[in-house]
């Protein structure tokens, strides 16, 4: 997601403007357009400019796995689900995509399919604090919660400031008694 604030989401977008006035065919300028967009929440209009994006190179990963989480955030699972296996299929080694893949599964209600990205996406990248916060969430439904516990204590190993799984190791510690 396009790390800027609100503000500088606005005066980037004015400046993409102006990029793509100069040469309409700038595909990553398209792309960033989209990531501010994200930024502001306006998934339609990322959607637009990540789609237009991709008329130009349809082979940009990234891209696809943008457009993927703005139709995730507009509860388009079908359509982020293929947009998230495209990126895959373009780049098999991202941790992050395999890691979307398996929270658009899980919301579907499919958590095997869920858990077979987040282990994928841990395999990719042991680093991944939020595969290894999502696989324990499954864990933790599923009523493992050893797995769950150890799965949570990596993640808040692995990235000290995550509130998330802070909170939610918390919960497993809790129910464990």
């Amino acid at each position: 997601v396009y790390a800027l604030g609100k503000n500088d989401a606005e005066a980037a977008i004015g400046r993409l403007r102006t990029a793509l006035e100069i040469d309409p065919k700038f595909s990553l300028a398209r792309h960033h357009l989209g990531e501010a967009y994200q930024t502001l929440g306006n998934h339609e209009e990322a959607i637009h400019n990540f789609r237009a994006a991709l008329a130009l190179n349809p082979d940009l990963p990234e891209t696809h796995t943008q457009l993927g989480v703005s139709y995730h955030m507009l509860k388009n699972l079908d359509e982020a689900i293929a947009n998230y296996e495209r990126a895959a299929e373009l780049n098999p080694r991202s941790s992050e995509t395999q890691n979307n893949l398996g929270i658009a599964h899980r919301t579907k209600g499919n958590p095997e399919r869920a858990r077979e990205h987040y282990l994928r996406a841990i395999e990719l990248n042991s680093r991944n604090a939020s595969a290894h916060n999502n696989l324990a969430g499954l864990l933790q439904r599923a009523g493992d919660l050893p797995g769950a516990i150890e799965a949570y204590r990596r993640a808040v190993t692995l990235r000290e400031n995550y509130t998330e799984a802070h909170f939610n190791l918390a919960g497993a510690l809790r129910q464990s008694g």
